[in-house]
Formats: C-alpha cells, structure tokens, sequence
C-alpha cells in the first residue's frame, strides 16, 4: 500500500471488517496463528475504542505507523516481537478497572449470565427492565470483563430510522458511511463473525418516536445482522420493548426474531432492598435498615427514579464526610437529600 494511502488511513481509522478479512486470511495462509490473530484483533479494538489514529498505535507498540498498519492488516513479515508487545499493553489495560465502582448486585448475576449464553450458544438473548436500573453497567462491565476486542456495545438513538441506525452502527465499526445502503450494510456484516458478540441497548428507542414502519425496518436490519453472522446477541430495553415484541400492533411481524431468542430475562421493577445495603457496602455504610429516615428516603428514591439516583446521593455523602473529614455515615446521606430537597424548594420559589 502507498504511503499517501496509509497516511489517509491514519485519520480514517482502519475498517474492522478489513481487519477481520486481512486477519482471516493471514490464519489460513498459516502466517500467524489463531491465537496470534486474535492478540492482534484485541489490539485493533482496543485502540479503535481509545479513539487512536496508527500514530498513536505505533506508538504504543514501539513502531512506526506503517509498521503499525502493517501489523494490524497482516502485511508483517514477522509477528511475534508486536505479539510480545500486545500481551504487555494487555496485561496492563485488563488491570485498570474502567468502572471502579461498580456494584455487583443481583441485577448483574442475572445478566451476566444471560450475556455468557449469548457469547457461548450465539444465539439471541432478550433483557426487559425499567430504566435506572443497572442494566448498561452490567453491559458495560461484562465487555469490560471479556476483553477479546469481539464484545460491540450498540446504544440505539432516540426516534431512529434504519438510515441512523446503520450509519451509527457502521461509524462504531469503523466503516466509512460512504456508498449506497446496500454496500454499508454488507460491509457490516463483514465486520461481523460468529465469535463476536453484539450488544444492542436501549432498544426500546426504536419504537418511540418514530414511525411503525421504521421500527419493522430497524429490527428487521438487526435480525439480519444474526441471520448472516450467527453471533451471540444482546437485545436489551425496557419493557416498552417487551410489550412491542410480544403484544404490540407490530408484534405479528416481529414474531420472527422474538422467536430466535431462547433466553427472556424479566428484571424486577424494582431493586430489591438487599442488593441497596451491597451498594451502600461498597461506600462503607452498614444496612439500610439500621437508619429508619435514610431507609424510607432511599426506598422511595429507588422506586420513582431507579438506583441511579440513590448512587448519586451515596456519592455525595461521601464528598460531604470528606469535608468533614468524618467516616461516612448516613446522617450524611440524609444531608445531602436534605441540600438538594431545599434547592429544588428554592427553584419552584423563583418561578
């Protein structure tokens, strides 16, 4: 490849299912092995997600940019020092924890489990739950976990139309959204194989907002993505998406990718009061129960607005011991209720 086109590729970015196709036949052609193949791979995701340009990659692998390209797209004539190098980057990216306080409560057992089957049977799983509930940290944290560089987290935009949800979906693969429709997609599935496990978020959004139409047509596109690439799924929403899939006006249509799934995970509406005292664990504070006013403000925040908001409190709390230079306790959980409870009186005095 000339170097104006690597230099070109330097602020494109390198296409994942060019990736996957140079890595492909690099295997078959016995230049590299799997497991070498797969290093590589993990490598390109890991720098793709880290917003790199191939400066940046050789950089990191001790190289120049055309060496860098050259790793990645399989043109190397030699492999195993870059290899050497990527088990390094590796080993001390996994140690970073990316959601340092993340909380595993059941909401996450459960779905971790379900997204184990999805990676181990590809086939497609169904996750229903009310918003703020944990269910995009547990996806987080689980590609987090499995860091292959083959786990892609697809968040649906609101009101979308199949044009948006290709395009996005092809700008989080690297694929340049150039060309008619029919190539952008083909490209897609390219970038796609059955190792790969895709996760679809918020998927209720593609049934508000716009119209019945659009939504037949969004997860139409999405079922296609399995029918061709036989990959482990993730369909994840609320139960807006349940109700669409199983009863909904659209249901007889959609009927045939609800049945593809053979998991259908239900998560409670709302969080059980054990898994709130895990929470308030992790910030150093005993059970709920043991504080009867900081017990009734978290159950009721919890039922109208989901554990986002009660995490937000303990974090407050914990800023407010800080400046006390106190142990965190839930007097100063109730403080920081009690702070923003008087600023929301004051706003509703101004208007």
């Amino acid at each position: 490849m000339s170097q104006q086109c690597i230099v070109e590729e330097t602020h494109l970015r390198l296409s994942q299912d060019h990736v996957l196709a140079a890595l492909r036949r690099n295997v078959e052609l016995k230049r590299c092995s799997q497991t070498d193949a797969d290093a590589i791979f993990w490598f390109y995701s890991y720098a793709k997600d880290s917003h790199m340009g191939l400066s940046d990659a050789g950089a990191i692998l001790q190289t120049s940019p055309t060496a860098a390209w050259n790793i990645i797209m399989g043109r190397a004539t030699e492999f195993s020092a870059a290899i050497t190098r990527i088990k390094e980057v590796k080993s001390t990216v996994s140690g970073v924890m990316k959601c340092p306080e993340f909380h595993r409560i059941s909401t996450w057992d459960k779905i971790s489990e379900v997204c184990d089957y999805a990676a181990a049977a590809r086939k497609p799983v169904f996750i229903y739950g009310n918003s703020q509930i944990g269910k995009t940290e547990s996806l987080d944290h689980w590609k987090d976990l499995h860091a292959t560089g083959r786990v892609n987290i697809f968040t649906m935009p609101p009101g979308p139309t199949l044009g948006d949800v290709v395009y996005t979906l092809a700008k989080m693969l690297n694929i340049p959204p150039r060309g008619h429709s029919s190539e952008i997609k083909s490209r897609v599935y390219d970038a796609i194989d059955g190792r790969t496990v895709m996760m679809f978020d918020e998927v209720h959004r593609a049934f508000k907002g716009t119209s019945p139409r659009n939504s037949i047509r969004i997860m139409e596109y999405i079922r296609s993505i399995f029918d061709n690439c036989k990959c482990g799924m993730v369909m994840s929403g609320t139960n807006i998406f349940r109700e669409q899939l199983e009863t909904g006006p659209m249901a007889p249509v959609l009927d045939q990718f609800r049945r593809r799934g053979i998991v259908f995970l239900s998560l409670p509406e709302v969080t059980p009061h054990a898994d709130l005292d895990i929470i308030a664990a992790d910030y150093g504070l005993p059970p709920l129960r043991s504080d009867p006013t900081s017990d009734a403000i978290a159950s009721r925040m919890v039922r109208d607005s989901g554990i986002g908001q009660y995490i937000i409190y303990l974090r407050s709390a914990r800023n407010i011991a800080a400046k006390l230079r106190q142990p965190i306790a839930w007097s100063h959980f109730v403080a920081a209720f009690d702070i923003v409870a008087k600023l929301s009186q004051q706003q509703k005095g101004l208007k």
